[in-house]
């Protein structure tokens, strides 16, 4: 067997060429389908949690006008009769 790079003659079980030091034999690299998922996951519960913290927000923002006493956001069951 011959190495691809430089030519030298290589061992059949040489993992490296002795001369130039290339792979003799094609590594396949391929990405993990568990990590394609576990970064679907981790961008779907970021987006999840962006999401109820909003709603969050808007529930806090809602009570503090009641409060207060400025119909602001509030639905139609909790807005101050005039």
């Amino acid at each position: 067997m011959f190495c691809n790079s430089c030519g030298t003659e290589v061992s059949e079980f040489a993992r490296v060429c002795p001369n130039c030091g290339e792979p003799t034999v094609k590594v396949e690299t391929r990405e993990v389908l568990g990590t394609k998922w576990a970064d679907f996951l981790g961008y779907f519960y970021f987006w999840i949690g962006c999401l109820f913290g909003l709603i969050g927000i808007a529930r806090l923002v809602q009570k503090a006008h009641l409060i207060v006493g400025v119909p602001f956001l509030c639905s139609n069951k909790y807005k101050i009769n005039q």
